[in-house]
C-alpha cells in the first residue's frame, strides 16, 4: 500500500513552530499556549484548535505537564530546520 504525502504545515503553522522553536531554545522549557496565542496575535481559545491541527500533522505531541504541554516532535524540528535554510538560499 503506498503511503500519501503528508500535507505541509501552512505559512502559521511554520510561524507557530517557529516561535515554540525559538522559546525553548531561549528558555529551556517548552511555550504554554497562553504564551503562544500572545505571540501569534491570538486568543488564548483557539490555540488549541492551532496545536490539534500541528498533532494530526505529526509536528508537535502533547506532553503530561498541566501547562506547558506541546513539544515539537523530531518531525516538526526537521521542518523548522529545513524553513530555516531554504530562507538562507532565498
Amino acid at each position: 500500500m503506498k503511503m500519501q504525502n503528508p500535507v505541509p504545515p501552512t505559512k502559521r503553522q511554520l510561524e507557530l513552530l517557529g516561535f515554540m522553536a525559538d522559546y525553548h531554545a531561549a528558555h529551556g522549557k517548552w511555550p504554554s499556549q497562553r504564551e503562544i496565542a500572545k505571540a501569534m496575535g491570538v486568543n488564548s481559545s483557539n490555540m488549541s484548535g492551532y496545536i490539534r491541527q500541528l498533532i494530526g500533522k505529526s509536528l508537535v505531541r502533547k506532553t503530561t505537564a498541566k501547562h506547558r504541554n506541546a513539544e515539537l516532535t523530531s518531525t516538526g524540528w526537521r521542518v523548522i530546520r529545513t524553513t530555516e535554510q531554504q530562507q538562507r538560499l532565498m
